[in-house]
């Protein structure tokens, strides 16, 4: 709770706060017109690193250390820096109120960059961390809620440039493909990845949770089309899929342990 509240000030809050407190030029696409920054980083981003932290303490500490959790830190702050610089290095980018010309951010834009760079940074350190920790696991805790933070997370972001809104929406930039291809790289091989290892691993029941984590995602990014008009509609949504997450890996729990004890 404590790191996902961390994350959600750091991203929406103090974006929130630089909004409300600037002059920004109203003939281009600002900070509420978009989903990934609004529903994304006041939900989607600190569920993500919440539930990886909740999942990776709730499994035994591993008997050896490894260099996983320190590759995937530093893989997710180079992919992070790559897809900032695919924005500044466009000749024709989407702009916003966080990069009002051609390569030059605006200080939210580099606050963002920055943002953006720790949280794939912290997402690495901790997907690694939970991988070494699964090796001898028999399922994943919370993988549904996991599922639905990062798919949500990555379809509300292609959702932006698919559907962009606001004055200055204009045509998907190659800085954005790029965003999003990774984006959603990173989120399958980390579904896939995290998959339980141990003996007596139930694959397919996990796919299965997986796969209704997407499905709820989906939908939150499905109601965010178009912005304007179903905005608090989006939010309610993603509230109400991340406690589907919740209640369905609670209930898996209660019965898992019901027949231990049967």
């Amino acid at each position: 709770m404590a790191l996902a509240a961390v994350v959600g000030v750091a991203g929406f809050g103090v974006q929130a706060v630089m909004w409300c407190a600037g002059n920004w030029p109203t003939h281009l696409t600002g900070w509420p017109d978009y989903r990934a920054a609004t529903v994304g980083d006041l939900l989607m981003v600190p569920a993500l690193t919440g539930t990886l932290l909740v999942s990776l303490l709730s499994l035994p500490r591993p008997c050896q250390a490894s260099s996983l959790p320190a590759a995937l830190g530093l893989t997710g702050l180079l992919l992070g820096v790559a897809t900032q610089a695919g924005w500044v290095l466009d000749d024709s980018p989407q702009l916003n109120w966080a990069m009002e010309r051609p390569h030059h951010f605006t200080f939210p834009g580099w606050y963002h960059a920055g943002f953006l760079v720790a949280a794939a940074t912290l997402t690495g350190v901790l997907l690694g961390s939970l991988t070494v920790r699964m090796r001898t696991a028999n399922r994943l805790p919370l993988d549904q809620l996991l599922a639905c933070a990062a798919v949500g997370f990555a379809s509300l972001l292609g959702a932006d440039l698919l559907f962009p809104a606001g004055p200055g929406a204009q045509h998907v930039a190659p800085g954005g493909i790029v965003s999003v291809t990774v984006t959603l790289s990173v989120t399958v091989a980390a579904l896939v990845t995290l998959r339980p290892r141990g003996a007596g691993r139930d694959l397919g029941g996990y796919a299965r949770r997986c796969v209704t984590g997407a499905v709820l995602a989906l939908a939150v990014t499905a109601l965010s089309v178009p912005w304007p008009s179903t905005r608090s509609a989006t939010a309610v949504a993603a509230i109400v899929a991340l406690a589907v997450c919740v209640f369905a890996q609670a209930a898996a729990g209660r019965c898992g342990d019901a027949s231990k004890q049967g």
